[in-house]
């Protein structure tokens, strides 16, 4: 307590994250099966929405996910999920370095 959130039972939510909200956080998964994020599916998935749980006590609020899937079945889809997967993640460093470099070039600029 009091490095990644204090409590003040004072107000209406006690817990208060210390962490910069500004932060990122990339969550990259593997999941045996499919779909998992669609309204139609049986099972949900509980392994992202539970770290995003925890990250926002922390005060951690923008997020940002890619999965491979799957990997239970192998074959073509797994193979066109992890090519996907690595074309998303090739994305997303290019836009956060964009992101920080335009932070980083405010910052200076000051």
């Amino acid at each position: 307590m009091n490095k990644t959130y204090k409590y003040d039972n004072s107000k209406a939510q006690p817990y208060i994250g210390l962490l910069n909200h500004e932060k990122s956080v990339v969550l990259l998964s593997a999941r045996g099966g499919h779909d998992f994020d669609s309204a139609n599916t049986p099972f949900a998935n509980h392994v992202e929405p539970s770290l995003k749980t925890a990250f926002n006590f922390m005060g951690l609020e923008q997020f940002h996910e890619i999965a491979i899937e799957y990997q239970e079945y192998g074959g073509d889809l797994l193979q066109k999920s992890i090519a996907d997967a690595a074309l998303k993640t090739t994305t997303l460093v290019h836009k956060l370095q964009q992101q920080f470099n335009k932070k980083r070039n405010c910052a200076v600029s000051r």
